[in-house]
């Protein structure tokens, strides 16, 4: 005997239980950044962006070797078979140490403008820096802003000082207006008491560009941090968020590279080489066995010295750390970080 069962219009065949047809399920409860399924949604027009990232500490490796070889073919297959990997994989990770708080800080910056600059009832859309601003815990910004004052040098940390001060006063401008407007006001007016004789002596004292860019990175950040403490207009906000992202994707892959080609790879020597004209050769060390040693001079051509031809040998100092601009803050030099400063270290300016 077969058994009927009651027909229900709402539930499905097989006994499974769900919406009636025609009926839409309702939806989820409301987020201040939009509804949940933006928020889960995967960015699969930015997975090429995740593939790309190994690559590229493999392209600024190849590009220092190039750099050092003096884009010489031979003398770069030279490089490869010498030039240990860790120690180019090393010299990158302090190269670009910096650029992880920056990424950061900025990012979650943007993020921070676009919900304050958004209108009320009206989230803005899910972008990269809207994830920084919201899910950003208090502890990791902390930690970046500690570790870029460590590792920056002198005259970017009034531009640190600025975004840590933009980012406290956009995200406390719905809760405390009244502090989040004054104390930018009072840290700019600081700033400029500490880094404003500094500044005007860099721009006055010596025409040399680098020392005109010193002074526009101590003086420019606390004169615009008063004006930029503050929402924009919302039809502008996601225009003004994604033309800055895209700079700065742009640009600190630049800065990096720019750095990394200076940092040294391989240890500098001055080398006393013995015969009927003695001289003194500068250069890289490639190798050293109980023939001879192998070295890279400053002008890119691979001398191979016999131990018979070496007299003395001198270690030099990493020319990267040499300042260049006599420009300091007390007895800060601006070209050097905290902790360059903090540890016993002697300062020279004659590299070998």
């Amino acid at each position: 005997m077969v058994r009927r069962e009651d027909h229900d219009p709402g539930r499905p065949a097989g006994g499974r239980t769900g919406p009636a047809e025609g009926v839409r399920a309702a939806p989820g409860p409301a987020t201040p950044l939009g509804p949940p399924d933006l928020l889960s949604r995967p960015a699969g027009d930015r997975q090429w962006l995740l593939a790309a990232l190994p690559a590229l500490p493999i392209l600024l490796l190849a590009l220092r070797l190039w750099f050092l070889s003096q884009r010489d073919g031979p003398t770069m297959l030279l490089l490869l078979q010498y030039v240990s990997p860790l120690g180019l994989f090393t010299s990158l990770l302090g190269a670009v140490f910096w650029a992880l708080p920056a990424t950061l800080l900025i990012g979650r910056l943007l993020g921070l403008l676009l919900l304050a600059s958004a209108r009320p009832g009206e989230p803005p859309r899910m972008s990269a820096p809207l994830r920084l601003a919201t899910r950003a815990p208090g502890w990791l910004v902390a930690t970046a802003v500690l570790l870029a004052a460590l590792t920056w040098q002198l005259r970017f940390l009034p531009i640190l000082a600025m975004t840590a001060l933009l980012g406290f006063a956009l995200q406390e401008r719905g809760r405390r207006p009244v502090l989040a407007t004054i104390l930018p006001l009072a840290c700019a007016a600081a700033l400029t008491v500490v880094f404003g004789p500094v500044a005007v002596r860099a721009w006055h004292t010596d025409p040399m560009l680098e020392c005109r860019l010193t002074a526009v990175l101590l003086l420019l950040p606390p004169l615009v941090t008063p004006v930029l403490a503050g929402p924009v207009a919302a039809a502008f906000a996601g225009r003004v968020v994604r033309y800055l992202s895209a700079t700065l994707m742009v640009l600190l892959p630049v800065f990096v590279a720019a750095v990394f080609i200076r940092v040294p790879v391989l240890p500098t020597i001055a080398v006393q080489v013995l015969g009927p004209e003695p001289a003194t050769v500068h250069g890289s060390v490639l190798d050293i066995d109980e023939q001879g040693m192998v070295l890279l001079d400053v002008q890119g051509r691979v001398r191979f010295i016999s131990n018979d031809e070496v007299g003395a040998r001198t270690l030099c100092p990493d020319s990267s750390h040499v300042v260049t601009t006599n420009l300091a803050l007390d007895v800060w030099p601006v070209e050097y970080t905290a902790l360059e400063q903090l540890l016993p270290r002697a300062l020279t300016s004659d590299p070998c």
